[in-house]
């Protein structure tokens, strides 16, 4: 009986410290000021090229591409959509276990 209490206990320290992780990643891809900038560009306009998003930040694109990135690997705040040679970017809208909405509009 004790061991399995014991291994209860491992297991829900070992949860804590994966939850402490993405946590840490999601605080370090808000960090930088560009990339609250870039969120809040896409909350006005809810999808943008790569191109766009350079401009609206004053960055250069592999700048911007860099921000993208970020929060691609960091967090599930963004998702990006490549047609043809344009990769637009979009706030992720889905909720924990929802499908990802349709996107619509003149893309």
């Amino acid at each position: 009986m004790q061991q399995i209490e014991l291994s209860q206990v491992r297991q829900s320290l070992s949860d804590v410290k994966a939850a402490q992780y993405q946590t840490i990643k999601v605080h370090k891809a808000l960090a930088a000021f560009k990339r609250l900038q870039l969120l809040k560009a896409l909350e006005i306009k809810e999808q943008m090229t790569m191109k766009d998003l350079s401009a609206v930040l004053s960055v250069t694109p592999s700048t911007a591409s860099r921000h993208v990135r970020e929060l691609l690997n960091n967090s599930d705040l963004i998702k990006t959509l490549r047609i043809g040679r344009n990769t637009f970017v979009m706030l992720s809208k889905k909720e924990p276990g929802e499908k990802e909405p349709a996107i619509g509009g003149d893309v």
